[in-house]
This record gives structure tokens, C-alpha cells and sequence, in this order.
């Protein structure tokens, strides 16, 4: 089964309808279980992967520390290949596996759950395979390959299409896509003259309000990236930002997560998060329609800031010592002065921020700041 939680709401109650997909075996492709005696005949390059099925059941395990007092999680839907998930607990449960045929029916019942409501919040998030071609974002399912399919396309899902065709058939007013997914353009593909599939088809013109941002784990024509065997930088940036740095600040005394400080934060925390040996790493968010900003989360206990400290003019920071003091102790410091901005998180709150200059070549200068999430840049004067 692809139901893994079901909070036995009223089906028509607002509440958040989560469908998530994780791919690191595809049986046809270079590698898998049925390469030598079924192999594709078109693989575009592709093989194996080892970060879609442990990134996909994080985000799971996250997602039942959801809170969201006008849309509490309802129902979580989850594929995976290989079709096993194990859940905080280290028990290990079978789902289904995340077959074109799979992933359709998934998300018809995603869709009609998401319908039901116009103040739900339906959330799409899929780790795998991906590919683009002209715009167009391309996922690939577990039997992507397959010999015994003649067309292709027809194990090929065309996502933008699917998105477009999406928010005319769901009435869910908030909608939140995560493709964890490279999007390059193999030469195979362009060559490729039949086209990819949508999950879903509509015949409806007017577009209503919607708050349905895309977020994609790459640019353009590009990798997304993740280390073997771990979860992807994409879903460890998502998992953070939701979990401690995505607040846009305060609402009687509870800290939210909306849809554009998610997209804000993941940003920030994935530009920081460099890697030896890869360019710099991203979270594209845009390609979607958002017509307003939209609650999807309460952080509870202590949120983070993100933040850094350059100094003006630029040449200054190359001799600087910075201090972060939070009042009673230094909390982050920097003793050997780099030309670099310094880079660090703290707890939302007031701060401290001391520069010093060893040499006497600038004014050392000590600059109150207020920190708040998800970012909050200090530049000081000297």
C-alpha cells in the first residue's frame, strides 16, 4: 500500500495531504536487477542512485512532526524503490513500489483528497531521476526502461504539465512541489520525438488563486547533488529550514513557516552549504504560480538565524577578528581573519556583533544586532 499515515479526519475538514516518492532502484537501467535480461533500450546515460530512498523517508519522518493548527496532517501517501521504509522507530515497513502505473493512481487519489477543501494544503515531493527538456521538467519512474513498453514516453512523466493540469484540478488553495531531481538534457532526449506523460489531465480554463511555488534541488540544464548512500543536500536544506531556520517571525507568540520563508531559507542554507569538488549548490525556487503566502508550519522550541558578518569598505574584513557576543559570552568567533564573510547560525534574539582590528588598520567597532529568521546579513562600518 502507498498509505502510511492516516489521521482519520473528516474528508472534507482542512487538513495536509502529503504525497512523496523516492526512487534509487530502477530495475532496467545500467546496474539494476533486470539490466542483463531486460534492459532499456533508450537509458539516456542513467543508472542507479542511493540518495532518493533514505532522503524520501526523512522527509516522512518529518512530516509527523508536522504542525499546523489549520491544516493538521491527514494523510501521507509514500513510494519508494526499493518498497521499504523505515520509520523513527528503525521499523522497517513495504510500500509500494513507484511504478508509472503506481505514481498515477497515487496521485489520483492525491489530487481527489487535496479537492476536497480549498483551504487544505496538498504538498508533492519526488526524489529520483529527473531530466528537462525544452522547460519542461521530465520525472522518471521505477520502470522507466522498460522493453516490454514500445513508446518511451508513455514511463516518462512530463511534471510541468502535470503541475499546470494540477492546480486547475485540485481546489487546494496551497500547494507545495519539491523535486529533489537533476534536470539536465541528455542528447537521447533530444532526439527523443514522442513526448512524456502527465499524471493527470484537465479541461478547465479559469485559474483561481493558488500558492503553489515549485522548489527544484538544481538549475536549469544541471545536477542536483547528494553523497552516497546519504540524503541529498536538497532534502537535508529542507529538512533543516523546516525544522529550525525557515520562520518568517512571530504570530501570537508561535514562530511560522510560510511557503516564502521556506523558499528564502532554503536558499540561504543551500548557497552555504558548499561542498570540495561540486559548483555551488542551489534551491531554484520559482516556475510556479503564488498569488500569496501561505502558513504550511508552527515551529515549536528554539528557531536559528542564519547570518553573516562583512565589513564596509571590503578590504577591512581581510584584518578583522569578528565576536558574536549574546550579552553574557562570545558565542561564535574568528580569530584568523579571512577576506570572506563569516558565516554562522544563532538562536533569533538580540547579539552583539565585535570587530577587531589587531593591526589598528580600521576602527574596531562593536554593532547591536537583531537577529531574525530565516537570514539576517550584518555589515559593518569601520
Amino acid at each position: 500500500m502507498s498509505l502510511i499515515f492516516d489521521a482519520t479526519l473528516p474528508p472534507t475538514s482542512a487538513q495536509t495531504h502529503a504525497l512523496v516518492i523516492g526512487i534509487d532502484d530502477y530495475p532496467h537501467l545500467l546496474g539494476g536487477s533486470k539490466s542483463r535480461q531486460q534492459p532499456a533500450a533508450n537509458s539516456f546515460g542513467l543508472s542507479q542512485l542511493t540518495s532518493p530512498g533514505v532522503s524520501a523517508s526523512a522527509f516522512v519522518n518529518w512530516l509527523s512532526t508536522l504542525a499546523n493548527r489549520k491544516a493538521p496532517l491527514g494523510t501521507v501517501d509514500l513510494l519508494l524503490s526499493p518498497g521499504t521504509h523505515i520509520n523513527t522507530a528503525g521499523q522497517r515497513a513495504p510500500v509500494d513500489l513507484p511504478t508509472m502505473a503506481n505514481i498515477k493512481s497515487a496521485y489520483r487519489a492525491w489530487i481527489a483528497k487535496t479537492n476536497a477543501n480549498s483551504t487544505n494544503v496538498a504538498i508533492f515531493y519526488y526524489c529520483g531521476h529527473g531530466l528537462e527538456k525544452e522547460g519542461a521538467t521530465i520525472l522518471l519512474p521505477s520502470d522507466f526502461g522498460d522493453p516490454s513498453e514500445a513508446n518511451i514516453s508513455e514511463r516518462m512523466i512530463d511534471f510541468s504539465l502535470t503541475y499546470d493540469c494540477t492546480l486547475l484540478e485540485s481546489r487546494a488553495e496551497t500547494q507545495l512541489f519539491l523535486i529533489d531531481a537533476c534536470r539536465e538534457t541528455p542528447l537521447q532526449l533530444l532526439a527523443l520525438r514522442t513526448t512524456p506523460t502527465a499524471l493527470v489531465s484537465t479541461t478547465k480554463l479559469q485559474q483561481q488563486p493558488r500558492d503553489a511555488p515549485i522548489f527544484q534541488a538544481a538549475n536549469s540544464g544541471l545536477q542536483a547533488h547528494g553523497q552516497t548512500g546519504q540524503i541529498s543536500f536538497f532534502t537535508e536544506a529542507l529538512i533543516a529550514c523546516l525544522s529550525k531556520f525557515g520562520a518568517r517571525g512571530k504570530n501570537n507568540n508561535k514562530w511560522e513557516v510560510s511557503t516564502n520563508s521556506l523558499g528564502q531559507a532554503m536558499k540561504c542554507y543551500m548557497r552555504r552549504l558548499k561542498r570540495a569538488g561540486l559548483p555551488p549548490l542551489v534551491c531554484d525556487v520559482g516556475a510556479g504560480m503564488s498569488n500569496f503566502d501561505s502558513v504550511i508550519h508552527y515551529l515549536s522550541g528554539q528557531v536559528y538565524v542564519m547570518s553573516s558578518v562583512d565589513c564596509d569598505p571590503d578590504a577591512a574584513l581581510a584584518h578583522a577578528e569578528i565576536t558574536i557576543n549574546d550579552g553574557a559570552a562570545a558565542i561564535h568567533s574568528r580569530n584568523n581573519p579571512q577576506p570572506e564573510p563569516f558565516e554562522f547560525d544563532v538562536p533569533a534574539g538580540q547579539y552583539d556583533v565585535q570587530v577587531h582590528f589587531p593591526a589598528q588598520n580600521f576602527t574596531d567597532k562593536n554593532c547591536p544586532q537583531l537577529m531574525q529568521p530565516p537570514f539576517t546579513p550584518c555589515t559593518i562600518e569601520v
